[in-house]
């Protein structure tokens, strides 16, 4: 809901009342991705994206110089 809006009561008139009489449904994508296991943000340092399934991080070996 943040990315919404930060009034508290906005929102609710937006998620409660608005929406509702112009029949709009609201998905909260984030939480969405968040309870289905996957990651939200760029890999931490140490990890990177792998590349055969970009939903997977791995350990970013290190490299001899």
């Amino acid at each position: 809901m943040s990315r919404l809006g930060r009034d508290y009561l906005k929102v609710g008139y937006y998620t409660e009342i608005f929406f509702v009489e112009r029949d709009v449904r609201y998905i909260a994508i984030k939480k969405a991705q968040g309870m289905a296991g996957e990651h939200l943000t760029k890999p931490p340092y140490g990890y990177r994206v792998d590349p055969n399934d970009k939903k997977q991080w791995i350990v970013d070996e290190e490299k001899p110089f």
